[in-house]
């Protein structure tokens, strides 16, 4: 497996230590993205979102936290281009992994999202650190949605939530907001919006938030 890390984040809005009430369907979100803003790092002076702390990352402009790469030894790149992170992975067996640390903290509430949509399958990485890869929430183009311990370098990734189809709500072949909210010890996870399943949470060790791919993918975050 190939990881990229950097010191800060990325596409996702990360929002951290925050309080609010687990809801079923989401309404406050567009599709495909509407970018307006750029990198923002907002932690108490500026940041009027209501959440106590803020990052939110949309590719408008240039790469602030290290998310290009290119790997010729994995045949997989990833750039900032035309305010999306265009994610690219032409191998045949190995896995590619883009991850930053946003700085939040992780160990209570908090709330990840991302839209992405690939040819393939494309996971939204969060809780990484320098000791674990963290979890990915993934979705492929065919509707279909699995959850994923990602190990570290000695530990092979596990299944938590084995592969499931979601046509009703996922997109095929298009863009999908995923989500994750870490709320009172419990996780939610929630496609376009509408919850797909709650679980009790796991260990969360680090503040690295990213993306995965699968083999022979091209995948777009935004």
């Amino acid at each position: 497996m190939t990881t990229k890390s950097s010191a800060t984040f990325f596409v996702i809005l990360f929002l951290a230590s925050i309080l609010f009430n687990s809801c079923i369907q989401r309404t406050y979100y567009d599709s495909p993205p509407n970018n307006v803003n750029n990198n923002s790092n907002n932690n108490n002076t500026g940041n009027t979102s209501g959440y106590r702390y803020l990052f939110d990352e949309e590719f408008n402009g240039s790469d602030l936290y290290g998310w290009n790469f290119t790997d010729a030894t994995d045949s997989a790149y990833a750039s900032i281009q035309s305010g999306s992170y265009q994610y690219v992975d032409y191998s045949t067996k190995l896995f590619s992994t883009s991850v930053v640390s946003t700085g939040a903290n992780t160990t209570g509430n908090f709330v990840v999202q991302a839209n992405v949509k690939s040819n393939n399958t494309m996971g939204l990485i969060f809780g990484a650190s320098s000791t674990t890869n963290g979890y990915a929430f993934y979705v492929d183009s065919n509707g279909y949605y699995s959850l994923y311990s990602e190990g570290n370098s000695t530990t092979a990734s596990t299944l938590i939530i084995p592969s499931t189809q979601d046509t009703l709500y996922a997109t095929k072949k298009g863009w999908n907001l995923l989500e994750i909210d870490q709320i009172n010890g419990n996780w939610t996870g929630f496609i376009n919006g509408t919850q797909v399943f709650q679980i009790a949470g796991r260990s969360v060790t680090g503040a690295g938030f990213g993306f995965k791919v699968v083999p022979g993918t091209i995948g777009y975050a935004d």
